[in-house]
């Protein structure tokens, strides 16, 4: 990834950062399509193999909340390229003691990742910041345990145009 990039994506992660009060009260789709990712994800729930899950862009942690509450006895890494919606995302949900739940800055794109380390990956409007998201993907990938799920939602090139 060149210097350039890295600029662009500390800048977005910055952006967040700093607006991450304000985000958790106004993202409501963010919050609805949580909910949806979290009630497709059910019906597989049984087949995923034992490991950790690796959450790609808490945000300030709609989704990590809903997986914290299904997945109680996993070990679960709750991630996010903003180290201030990070910390948001830990204060706001209140699990900073668990042994099971671990709260990390993690840039997917720049970061590397243990290969077949992860049982689920999971993510929630995180991946339409990714300047490859093809790639970012197929990178994350190859972090999944074999029968590993990886599961993302983002906005399509036709959703919210007024964007």
């Amino acid at each position: 990834m060149s210097d350039i990039s890295i600029v662009k994506h500390k800048s977005i992660a910055d952006e967040f950062g700093r607006s991450s009060k304000k985000y958790h009260q106004e993202a409501e789709i963010q919050h609805k399509v949580a909910d949806g990712l979290v009630a497709s994800l059910r019906p597989w729930k049984q087949i995923i193999p034992d490991g950790p899950i690796l959450e790609i862009g808490c945000g300030t942690g709609f989704l990590s909340e809903k997986l914290i509450s299904e997945f109680s006895n996993r070990e679960i890494n709750i991630t996010d390229a903003s180290e201030e919606m990070v910390n948001f995302a830990n204060s706001h949900i209140g699990n900073s003691d668990s042994e099971w739940v671990k709260f990390e800055v993690f840039n997917p794109e720049i970061d590397e990742v243990e290969e077949e380390s992860y049982s689920l990956i999971i993510s929630n409007f995180a991946a339409q910041w990714f300047d490859d998201t093809a790639y970012t993907i197929a990178k994350l990938s190859k972090a999944l345990k074999q029968d590993g799920l990886i599961l993302f939602s983002f906005p399509g090139n036709k959703s919210f145009p007024e964007w």
